[in-house]
């Protein structure tokens, strides 16, 4: 009886096992590893199976001599992030799926290594404090790529700021820029389009990292065209985007300011010799636009010459009556091979115009209008000095120049000086009809938070009496680059009308 159970027995087991199938679920397939980092990694794997009840994620490194179980995954999961790695190490994972039927072959086995430790920093100076936390960080002028940064430096002995972008992938803020000391802005670019971007910054020195900044969030363009969208988004124009911009204003010959005549007025289509209106050129010469082969007639032509890391220079100085109202108008051609180099880090403004008076090296008064780097081009600025004092730029935002631009432009001016003791004078710039420079409404810079400030009465030296186009381009150029400038005018009044 003892020995017939036992035959009853196995021949029941072998039963079961016939019908039980396949004995695990099938493995877990394709497993990667990615946001690799001095201490972590994730894992991302495949499930093939709709049976197991977990997965089991194995790590070999290379003091182990087997297999080690280092966590347990929900079933239906399929990544999981490994932590507490030693830096600069090489490590083994694979994946295994569980269910009641037992363990499944493990998946394909990933082999990565982790990053470097972080540096660590010597000890400071005795007595060297941690630099204060910046202040105001703002992202704007955002495109599809880009934005601009700025922000208020509250310390004077950082060696450095760092900008930090939030990275979803690996959960941590991640250093995307390193600004050198006293800076207050950056031009962020490189960005994904139509994404979502967290930034911060924070500074440094000897002692460590500063407490960081406020954080902000944007979201970049979207690729394509986004005319119709009822946004005047950056990049468009009145001529480019009429259903969200508006349609653009005239920039045929009429004054916008001196509507009613003027003490002085010039005019030159470029077509023949020079008068006695304009002053000293550098790299400028008249005849057909060298970049625009389409331009009919003369122009003059202001030639950068190429250098691999220098910068480059081309003007025209102009004269005219001492004057306390003048308006300028003209038309520049912005080359298709334009493209805004940051040679020189925060040294990379290129000037558009100038007007001051008395000596250039010590002007009575002086304001430029320059741009600097921007994603996509060039954003002008606004920089106003006097009597020893000066206040910076002014960054409105926008763009003017675009990178392989190709185009002509409407570039307008009027300048009025303070009529009394106390009071203040008024520059604004048009570009293409809109404007781009106002010291009414200039954001605070340099110190100074009302520009109107800028432009004080400067009693027996209140007057403009000199100018110049184009000019100093700090950066440079990889190769010939040549604007062209035609339909030139320009009106002044000595007294206020």
């Amino acid at each position: 009886m003892r020995a017939a159970t036992a035959i009853l027995f196995v021949f029941f087991a072998g039963c079961v096992g016939e019908l039980a199938g396949p004995a695990s679920s099938g493995a877990p397939a394709d497993l990667a590893v990615e946001a690799i980092t001095d201490s972590s990694a994730r894992l991302r794997w495949r499930d093939t199976s709709d049976d197991e009840d977990a997965f089991l994620v194995e790590l070999r490194g290379p003091d182990d001599a087997r297999w080690i179980e280092v966590a347990t995954v929900e079933a239906g999961g399929v990544t999981h992030r490994l932590t507490g790695l030693a830096s600069a190490t090489e490590y083994r994972g694979q994946v295994l799926a569980r269910s009641e039927m037992g363990v499944s072959p493990p998946s394909n086995v990933v082999v990565f290594v982790t990053a470097p430790a972080p540096r660590v920093d010597p000890p400071p100076p005795p007595g060297l404090e941690l630099p204060s936390a910046p202040e105001g960080f703002v992202v704007a002028d955002v495109t599809r790529t880009g934005a601009i940064a700025t922000w208020t430096d509250t310390s004077d002995d950082e060696d450095r700021f760092s900008i930090e972008a939030w990275d979803g992938a690996s959960g941590r803020w991640i250093e995307v820029a390193a600004p050198e000391a006293d800076a207050t802005r950056w031009v962020l670019d490189g960005l994904t389009p139509g994404t979502e971007h967290g930034m911060r910054v924070s500074a440094y020195n000897a002692a460590g990292q500063s407490d960081v900044s406020n954080e902000q969030w944007f979201t970049t363009l979207a690729e394509g065209p986004s005319c119709g969208d009822g946004t005047c988004a950056p990049g468009e124009g009145c001529g480019d985007c009429e259903a969200d911009c508006g349609a653009c204003p005239p920039t045929g010959g009429d004054w916008l300011h001196l509507t009613g005549g003027a003490d002085f007025e010039v005019t030159d289509d470029f077509e023949g010799a020079a008068g006695s209106f304009w002053g000293h050129g550098a790299w400028t010469r008249r005849g057909p636009c060298e970049s625009d082969p389409a331009a009919v007639g003369s122009a003059l032509n202001f030639r950068f010459q190429p250098d691999p890391s220098g910068d480059a220079m081309s003007e025209q100085r102009f004269g005219f009556p001492r004057s306390v109202q003048v308006e300028m108008r003209y038309r520049i051609f912005v080359p298709p091979n334009y493209r805004h180099r940051d040679a020189r880090g925060s040294d990379n403004n290129k000037g558009l115009f100038m007007f001051w008076s008395g000596p250039y090296t010590a002007a009575n008064f002086a304001c430029h209008a320059e741009h600097w780097r921007t994603p996509g081009g060039s954003q002008p600025s606004l920089h106003c000095y006097y009597a020893g004092r000066d206040y910076g730029h002014s960054y409105p935002g926008g763009r003017t120049f675009e990178t392989e631009d190709g185009g002509w432009h409407d570039v307008r001016v009027f300048f009025e000086l303070a009529e009394r003791e106390g009071d203040f004078g008024r520059v604004i710039a048009y570009w293409d009809g809109a404007v781009i420079l106002d010291n009414e409404t200039a954001p605070a810079s340099g110190g100074l938070d009302d520009w109107r400030r800028a432009i004080p009465h400067r009693g027996a030296v209140n007057f403009l009496d000199q100018g110049y186009l184009l000019g100093w381009s700090n950066s440079g150029y990889d190769e010939l680059t040549v604007f062209c400038v035609d339909d030139f005018a320009l009106r002044a009044n000595a007294t206020h009308r």
